[in-house]
């Protein structure tokens, strides 16, 4: 090194610090990357599936508190009163039913969703009876009918439904964790090259100086 001019030694020595800096930072971006497209990948199927299946058990839930109150009720005008919110929130669930529908790819989760859409449709019918008959005065038949048909039919549709909801929430769990995994796996790398850098750096200087004092 000694043979060689002070400048050539130093763009030498500044140029090897200015290559492992320009990899870490490659690093960094390639990993940052990474990140960015595993992320929109949760976004765009697991977490919108979870949110979609939990809005669904939301309103699930309140439709179920709703016939249950309109056929417990003694106000037999009850059931005119949540006529047009009821309508809204089978709305909102078939829409949610069919996108979810749609977002379904394992065979296990098609299988769960066939069987909920079944559990539906007795639901469904069941609160349709007991809010016809309680919208025509007939009480004790429509306590009776809830009792027997629809919070049975309510209670297996909910479950199904929460069961498909945890499915969701354990896929999110799986997809986050390589993730993690990678992330930490580059943090770890960053940092052995971040101290290669240094080691290079401080080595550099030394030999630079002492060719030069030399």
């Amino acid at each position: 090194m000694q043979k060689l001019p002070i400048g050539t030694r130093l763009a030498l020595g500044f140029g090897l610090l200015l290559l492992l800096t320009l990899i870490n930072t490659g690093l960094g971006n390639w990993q940052l990357q990474t990140a960015t497209e595993s992320t929109q990948a949760i976004i765009d199927q697991p977490l919108a599936k979870e949110r979609l299946i939990s809005d669904w058990y939301r309103l699930i839930h309140s439709a179920v508190r709703r016939t249950t109150a309109i056929a417990k009720s003694t106000d037999p005008s009850l059931a005119t009163f949540f006529a047009d919110e009821q309508k809204r929130s089978a709305a909102d669930t078939t829409t949610i039913q069919k996108q979810v529908e749609g977002l379904m790819v394992s065979a296990e989760e098609k299988h769960s969703f066939t069987e909920i859409s079944e559990l539906r449709k007795a639901y469904v019918a069941a609160r349709d009876d007991v809010i016809r008959l309680k919208r025509d005065g007939q009480g004790a038949e429509a306590d009776k009918l809830l009792e027997s048909a629809f919070l049975p039919n309510a209670n297996r549709y909910v479950e199904r439904v929460k069961t498909l909801l945890e499915m969701q929430r354990k896929a999110l769990d799986q997809a986050a964790t390589p993730i993690r995994e990678a992330n930490d796996r580059a943090r770890h790398l960053m940092w052995l090259l971040g101290s290669l850098c240094l080691g290079v750096g401080v080595a550099c200087s030394v030999l630079i100086t002492r060719s030069i004092t030399q």
